[in-house]
């Protein structure tokens, strides 16, 4: 091992997350470790707005390094604008990956202290989509041991449907005929690294992840946003703060994202057994609300594009009730 504080890289503060997302619980089996999480219920509900106004405060720091964002301001910029316009999310905003990713970066590096090597979004411009096949680089600590993190995200209506595609993803990584799709991801990050890091840990990464990245073991954090329509009926004025949170323990239990896991990783590649698995929950009462409210937020370009889908929804409901 290195010998470094690999915290001290992180940017996302844990009291200023916990403020809007606290862990339910954790459980882990064999290799595979797993962190429920929920959106803080305040007394008027979800604490949807906040959560919305912490994520658009930390998306400069998503896509740019802490160096980068003041360089910015001293500028006379708006790191903030400029994030969106790189992120660059557009009219296929259901299909684009931007709010899983951020969000699996936002919990992995404030809440597990792990910090990401590479930023993604600012990088990609550059290099062609293919060495971008990981939702996220990290590199830190993980059962007191060094671990080059691959991340994965996926924000799915379904629970199943959501592990069984992140499953598939990570499994590539792992199928012998795409040890190069590895290495090819690896050997092209020393050329991105962030200057979240110290100039010792910039070097000994890079050294890391060139020379000989097979003597780190292999951690995917796994983010997985999903739909439970039943959670809805914790928002409730009469109801005091301990019996929300008993009864959104409760409701998971009954969901055993666990037992899902396990079943789904037990389908995949028996390879999956050389890497460290990080299931990393977040179940939101209504998907298409949660997608909206929050890349609203990041973005409030993309207000038009959720109001112009909504009047042709009525458009087309109006349609059908006069036919």
């Amino acid at each position: 091992m290195g010998g470094f504080d690999w915290s001290k890289a992180t940017v996302i503060d844990q009291d200023s997350l916990g403020e809007y997302v606290y862990e339910v619980d954790t459980d882990e089996v064999d290799n595979i470790h797993l962190t429920n999480y929920c959106v803080q219920v305040q007394p008027a509900g979800f604490a949807f707005d906040g959560l919305g106004k912490f994520l658009r405060n930390r998306f400069a720091y998503y896509v740019f390094s802490k160096k980068e964002v003041e360089r910015l301001r001293k500028s006379g910029k708006s790191p903030s604008i400029k994030a969106q316009e790189m992120a660059g999310i557009g009219k296929q905003f259901r299909q684009d990956g931007t709010l899983g990713e951020f969000l699996l970066f936002l919990l992995t590096d404030g809440f597990l202290d792990i910090p990401m090597i590479s930023h993604k979004i600012s990088n990609k411009q550059s290099y062609s989509h293919e060495v971008y096949g990981c939702d996220n680089l990290f590199f830190g600590e993980f059962k007191d041991e060094e671990c080059i993190g691959i991340g994965e995200a996926k924000v799915y209506g379904n629970i199943t449907d959501g592990i069984r595609e992140a499953v598939s993803s990570i499994s590539e990584f792992h199928e012998e005929q795409s040890k190069t799709y590895l290495t090819q991801e690896l050997n092209v990050a020393p050329k991105n690294l962030t200057n979240n890091l110290e100039p010792e840990q910039f070097d000994y990464l890079a050294e890391v992840l060139v020379s000989d990245p097979g003597q780190y073991p292999i951690l995917h954090p796994v983010f997985i946003c999903y739909e439970d329509g039943d959670l809805g009926s914790v928002e409730d004025v009469t109801k005091d703060n301990e019996k929300i949170r008993e009864e959104i323990k409760s409701r998971l239990e009954d969901i055993d994202p666990l037992s899902k896991t396990q079943t789904q990783v037990g389908n995949g590649t028996d390879r999956l057994r050389r890497a460290y698995l990080l299931f990393l929950f977040l179940p939101v009462p209504s998907l298409d609300d949660f997608r909206e409210r929050m890349l609203v937020s990041i973005d409030p370009g993309l207000r038009h594009l959720f109001d112009r889908e909504a009047d042709a929804d009525e458009k087309s409901e109006a349609e059908e009730g006069s036919a």
